[in-house]
């Protein structure tokens, strides 16, 4: 029953995103930031459920997931922390035990 009424949530959300590439259009939202969290945690690991499946049978949810991975996860999308700077942060944080 539960898993049911997740599969209608999953069914809901693949007809409200459609073909946009975040939920209310070109650009991304709060809601974006809840919904990856979800799809993520449904599709990600390698556990064989119903919901699961049913999720990977939307291809534009698999796309959305993806798209916003590569977007805020990629090596190239990482904002890299100077080595100095992390440097500092790092002496900040540990307490002189001389």
């Amino acid at each position: 029953m539960i898993a049911g009424l997740a599969i209608r949530d999953v069914d809901a959300l693949a007809a409200i995103l459609g073909d946009k590439p975040f939920i209310m259009g070109d650009e991304p939202c709060a809601a974006d930031a809840s919904v990856f969290g979800i799809l993520t945690s449904i599709l990600t690991p390698p556990l064989d459920s119903e919901l699961r499946t049913s999720t990977q049978r939307h291809a534009n949810l698999v796309a959305y997931r993806d798209r916003i991975t590569e977007s805020l996860f990629s090596p190239q999308s990482v904002t890299k922390v100077p080595r100095s700077a992390a440097t500092a942060l790092q002496q900040q944080r540990t307490p002189d035990l001389a």
